[in-house]
């Protein structure tokens, strides 16, 4: 099991910007991994938007490279995913959560994104983002250097 949170990054827009644009992220031509994104249930309040989204990945690149030999995971193709996001105009912060909802006896991936504006630039409005990810690989001796490698996937994705 891996636990990694990420140094905190900065996106140099609003919040308000930065939340209007993750409601309308996919389908776009950079997000080709994205097979379909679906809104399963969505719930308004006085100060807070709660929605839960089924968004269909297709498999993870490292599990490309892995030999067929060395795992039965390489036969994973695509991984559905479960997205809740909770915007909270009060407070405002945008909170997601993901998890994988397939394969769970191979895998679990959960992933934790806080989205809040940036207190400490006066001149221009910027956004922070707290990421954290936790990621447990259940395949025998091999499970430690599998959560290694999704780490290092995941690392780069958020650097990137």
């Amino acid at each position: 099991m891996r636990f990694w949170s990420a140094p905190t990054g900065l996106f140099p827009y609003s919040f308000d910007e930065v939340v209007s644009v993750f409601w309308d992220r996919y389908p776009n031509s950079f997000a080709k991994h994205i097979v379909s994104e679906d809104v399963l249930e969505r719930k308004v309040t006085e100060n807070t938007i709660v929605t839960k989204k089924l968004i269909v990945k297709q498999g993870s690149s490292f599990l490309k490279r892995v030999p067929r030999w060395l795992s039965r995971m390489t036969e994973i193709r695509t991984v559905p995913v479960i997205e809740e996001s909770i915007y909270d105009r009060r407070t405002r912060t945008l909170t997601t959560y993901t998890r994988n909802v397939s394969h769970n006896e191979l895998f679990a991936m959960h992933e934790r994104c806080i989205y809040r504006p940036n207190l400490d630039s006066l001149s221009v409005p910027m956004t922070d983002l707290m990421r954290s990810v936790y990621i447990y690989i259940n395949c025998g001796r091999m499970s430690g250097v599998y959560e290694k490698v999704m780490l290092m996937g995941f690392k780069k994705s958020v650097s990137s």
